[in-house]
């Protein structure tokens, strides 16, 4: 599959340069695109771009972002569809948009992006959250608006920074690293990085098609070894889901699912996930399965649920949040400035001494001269000085 990247502000990216860390796809294929260039290390080799007359940063105004976008999309600054390989072979099959949605680069910049490359280059997007910590109003409302400028022709995935927060203690940029390495793994998976040719096969149009439905989406994976019976595998199966950092889905409505598993060929009877994934997601329209035997991997299971409904409800708790926060926040206007102070016009006298007079270099030695002048007997005698010295 032709995939893209493409990192939006400083939390899209963080998360880009990961997957190209962890080899989730190649540094050719990743753009990273902020409003400064200082969030970005100074030896990343890859494509980079500043929106043209960014002053460095859009502080948190998803407005801003917009502006910047739609102009430099009006100008081809970006190059994108150089990137995207418009009108050759390679042209791209997906593109992954990949951003936080509380700040306001990308939180602005990613609908507006996502809605020219599906609507006038026809490649599928993939827009892929994080919704970040949650602590300020700002942030909040940026997160309900991204979700209401998404389209029905989009996939749309996200995780929440906040439920790495106990596994990481309360440390945020750990935190971050956390769910950065997940959206590595989910990425790796979407992409079909750990599949290995098989009997029991997803071929590459499947994984294209599963891929690219549009609707939420919810990846997941993990590793097992030694898994004794079915039960286990369930059980396994069950906490995963359980323990997932994404947004809990409100309704069982998947439209497609894949599920990927590398087993050991003598340890096949201990699968089975069926009623389960279904019962967690819904009846889908289409399964794919993949099941593979290599020895040189970890043993793991992974799924894709694609087509579900965005989590209407898991949108409304930030909204009320953001009420919240937003109904705490003093906005009166300041009766400082409509206060007035008068002083006693007396005071002035111990002020510093204005600015002096001062009079002409000529004027200062006539006025000298006239003071002495000279008697008979060659004395001298003072003279009264001019008034002007």
């Amino acid at each position: 599959m032709r995939t893209r990247i493409i990192g939006i502000g400083a939390a899209g990216n963080k998360a880009a340069i990961s997957a190209v860390e962890n080899n989730v796809d190649k540094l050719e294929n990743i753009l990273l695109i902020n409003s400064t260039l200082k969030d970005i290390p100074n030896d990343y080799k890859g494509r980079k771009f500043c929106f043209t007359n960014a002053y460095g940063g859009c502080g948190k105004e998803r407005q801003k972002a917009k502006e910047l976008m739609i102009a430099d999309l009006q100008t081809d600054a970006m190059k994108l569809e150089e990137f995207l390989c418009i009108g050759t072979p390679e042209k791209a099959e997906l593109v992954v948009l990949v951003s936080s949605t509380e700040g306001g680069t990308g939180s602005g910049s990613v609908p507006i992006l996502a809605a020219y490359i599906w609507n006038v280059l026809g490649i599928p997007v993939h827009c892929f959250a994080f919704t970040g910590f949650e602590e300020d109003g700002r942030g909040l409302m940026n997160t309900v608006e991204y979700f209401q400028e998404m389209e029905e022709g989009f996939t749309v995935e996200c995780l929440q920074n906040n439920k790495f927060m106990k596994d990481c203690n309360n440390n945020k940029i750990k935190a971050e690293q956390a769910a950065n390495a997940e959206f590595c793994k989910k990425v790796s998976i979407l992409f079909g990085n750990p599949l290995r040719d098989s009997d029991h096969n997803i071929d590459p149009t499947d994984l294209l098609k599963i891929s690219t439905t549009s609707g939420y989406m919810v990846i997941e994976f993990t590793e097992f070894r030694k898994i004794k019976n079915r039960e286990e595998f369930r059980a396994m199966i069950e906490r995963t889901i359980d323990e997932s950092k994404t947004l809990d889905l409100n309704e069982k409505s998947q439209r497609k699912l894949a599920v990927i598993i590398n087993v050991d060929k003598d340890s096949t009877d201990i699968i089975d996930y069926q009623d389960i994934l279904i019962d967690r997601f819904g009846m889908c329209f289409e399964k794919f399965e993949h099941i593979q035997y290599e020895s040189d991997m970890p043993e793991f299971i992974a799924f894709i649920s694609a087509g579900s409904k965005i989590p209407v409800k898991e949108v409304e708790t930030i909204y009320e949040k953001y009420k919240q926060y937003t109904g705490k926040v003093d906005k009166n206007k300041d009766s400082f400035f409509e206060k007035r102070f008068d002083f006693d016009k007396q005071d002035s006298m111990f002020d510093l001494p204005g600015k002096k007079d001062t009079i002409a270099k000529n004027a200062f030695f006539s006025n000298a001269m006239k003071k002495r002048t000279s008697t008979g007997d060659g004395r001298h005698t003072d003279t009264t000085v001019d008034s002007a010295y």
